[in-house]
């Protein structure tokens, strides 16, 4: 019977947000960012420790939304200007390409083979634009040219660490790399980034505003709120079809 009842997701619902408010408690003890105290107080009640939580497809999608609305609400911080710098792009480069090489021989001297070594440089490609963006908010820095630099390049970084994910597999499954692919993989990431930028900062804003003076707007309020969302979650959607992170289209 208990293990019914903790099974469900009405219980697993109400723990995570209980957890949710635990971290927000010891992030204020210990003077520190709320997303330093929901990870920690996550880990013990997760599976690592006590496994109250189970990473189930709930918690998995739970996750996902959480992200991207998150992502969402940050991207009304921005401007296309604000990330459209080439400084940032450098700054991208160097933190995929110094960690993919270092990560590389770091492998290699542990003895691994040449394969594993690049997926391992690999994963130290990543980023977490997510909690980065979350700290910086929580900070109130968002507006310092500092946070627009690791925004901007974050957005970048997770092109890029897409590029690298190609290059791997090409190199596994065949030992060679598919020039014309990857080609058309960059292209269609980047005119992903370049027109999805565009389109939200010339067009979506004036159809808002338009909606807002509409009969249904005064009359349903919410209206707009699910119009946002609903383009939020379709920029995530494309996101993903092109092979980058959902969460790079809902900031977008």
């Amino acid at each position: 019977m208990f293990e019914e009842l903790t099974s469900t997701i009405e219980f697993q619902m109400s723990l995570l947000l209980f957890v949710a408010l635990g971290g927000y408690l010891l992030a204020t003890r210990i003077h520190q960012s709320a997303v330093i105290g929901e990870i920690l107080v996550g880990l013990v009640v997760g599976p690592s420790i006590l496994g109250l939580i189970t990473y189930t497809d709930f918690i998995d999608g739970l996750a996902g939304l959480g992200s991207i609305i998150l992502l969402f609400v940050i991207g009304f911080e921005f401007e296309v200007r604000d990330i459209a710098n080439w400084k940032y792009c450098v700054i991208a480069l160097v933190g995929v390409v110094v960690p993919w090489i270092g990560g590389y021989l770091c492998a290699m001297l542990f003895g691994m083979d040449f394969y594993s070594a690049i997926f391992i440089g690999t994963a130290l490609t990543a980023t977490s634009i997510a909690i980065t963006a979350n700290v910086l908010r929580e900070m109130g820095k968002l507006h310092q040219p500092f946070a627009k630099a690791i925004i901007g390049a974050a957005v970048i970084d997770d092109v890029l660490s897409l590029i690298v994910l190609s290059v791997c597999q090409d190199l596994s499954a065949t030992g060679e790399l598919a020039v014309s692919g990857i080609l058309f993989m960059i292209i269609k990431a980047f005119g992903f980034v370049i027109v999805g930028a565009l389109v939200g900062a010339k067009f979506i804003p004036k159809l808002l505003n338009w909606m807002d003076g509409t009969r249904i707007v005064r009359k349903f309020p919410e209206f707009v709120f699910i119009f946002a969302m609903m383009i939020a979650f379709f920029y995530a959607m494309c996101a993903e079809a092109v092979g980058i992170s959902a969460i790079v289209g809902a900031f977008l």
